[in-house]
């Protein structure tokens, strides 16, 4: 609701003499007052006119006919007008919704807490972690971080299609365990493993990737849920695949599942760099984790490769 896009989509709902109105409480923090300003203005090309009072509460007005001699108080709302100093923090947008954040970063007590997990995290891995092939290890942990980054933030995106409600959790998780059984099904009917299988994956990543939500929210509701039920998981059937596919021949099947755990878990805190970057570059993650669990899958093949053609010799 409180982006860009979002004001925007009220505007152009208004008639010839319709008027927008957004009453907020910015408390002590004026650049909020700021940077609604900010967003009511670029979503409207219309400069608003903004009533506060002491206690922080902000009301901003524009109209689509501007009216002559605007009152210059509501009863003990007087007009205030944002100086340069409100206008501090970037608007937010459907790309980046933080809107009680004041810069584009993670804040410092949600580092503290993933740093102090990670930390331990890493430290209780060391010394309870089974020898074998860190390789392997490190290919379940890249495909379990890039798949959890995938359904969090495909829940993400499918709320801007159909609301922040528990619909939008039903839709992508059901999508999600509908391509993980087919994927599934289909391995168990596939010999062998082949690198290939990173190709469409990653390619469909991409394609999610391309299609601007814009021309999502035009479709009715069924082809809104058609979208998010059957080609945003998409990824996630060719992940299936390929985690099936290796993991059936593992011979650490404990391990290698704890090392997918963990790399879940890295995943989710991956989400946070949004705050940073933005909602769309999470997709560059989720590539670079892919890509990192092609290497390892890579790397693992050459030295299975080497020792079988050792063990013949």
């Amino acid at each position: 609701v409180y982006t860009i896009e979002g004001i925007r989509s009220a505007w152009r709902l208004l008639g010839n003499d319709g008027v927008l109105t957004l009453a907020f409480v910015a408390g002590a923090r004026p650049w909020l007052g700021g940077k609604l300003y900010q967003m009511v203005r670029e979503a409207t090309g219309r400069e608003p006119r903004v009533y506060a009072r002491p206690s922080g509460n902000v009301v901003i007005v524009v109209e689509k006919q501007p009216i002559p001699n605007p009152p210059a108080a509501f009863h003990d709302f007087a007009r205030w007008q944002p100086t340069t100093a409100h206008l501090v923090s970037p608007p937010a947008s459907d790309d980046w919704p933080f809107l009680y954040l004041r810069d584009r970063t993670i804040p410092s007590d949600y580092v503290l807490v993933i740093l102090s997990l990670l930390t331990i995290s890493a430290v209780l891995i060391a010394a309870l972690k089974p020898r074998g092939s860190d390789t392997e290890d490190l290919h379940f942990g890249a495909m379990g971080m890039g798949f959890l980054l995938l359904e969090t933030k495909s829940i993400v995106d499918c709320s801007l299609y159909f609301g922040a409600t528990w619909l939008v959790s039903l839709i992508v998780i059901a999508g999600v365990l509908l391509m993980v059984l087919l994927a599934h099904g289909v391995a168990a009917r596939i010999r062998g493993f082949t690198a290939w299988l990173y190709l469409p994956l990653i390619g469909s990543i991409l394609l999610v990737y391309a299609v601007p939500t814009d021309a999502i929210l035009r479709l009715p509701f069924t082809g809104r849920l058609a979208w998010a039920l059957l080609v945003v998981p998409i990824p996630i059937f060719f992940a299936g695949l390929v985690f099936s596919g290796t993991f059936k021949r593992t011979a650490r099947p404990s391990a290698v599942f704890g090392a997918n755990l963990v790399g879940a878990m890295v995943g989710g805190f991956a989400e946070y760099l949004s705050m940073a970057s933005g909602r769309r570059s999470l997709v560059l993650v989720v590539i670079a984790a892919y890509l990192v669990s092609l290497l390892a899958t890579t790397i693992a093949e050459r030295r299975r490769t080497l020792g079988l053609a050792a063990a013949r010799a």
